[in-house]
């Protein structure tokens, strides 16, 4: 994430119909697992083929610089899924 930044949206769309995912993600660190779920700091809130997390301060209040971590958990099993994630930055 460059300095600066009030907002970032990351959004992940898959071409596979009829699964569900989950997006998550974490600054400063990687994704874990603790107890069968994930340790984020931001989770999509929707269960279906395109996911989003927007993370925005207040107008003041700017993101922290640095590397965000993604990761996304398949909930639908036995089904190969391909797609795309993006991140738009506004500042």
């Amino acid at each position: 994430m460059p300095s600066g930044a009030k907002r970032v949206e990351f959004k992940m769309s898959t071409v596979t119909q009829n699964v569900q995912v989950a997006l998550f993600a974490r600054w400063a660190q990687d994704i874990d697992l603790s107890n069968c779920r994930a340790v984020a700091d931001y989770a999509s809130s929707g269960a279906g083929t395109d996911e989003s997390i927007v993370i925005t301060r207040g107008f003041f209040n700017l993101l922290p610089a640095g590397d965000y971590y993604l990761g996304f958990g398949v909930l639908t099993m036995g089904t190969p899924i391909s797609g795309t994630v993006t991140m738009t930055v506004t500042r």
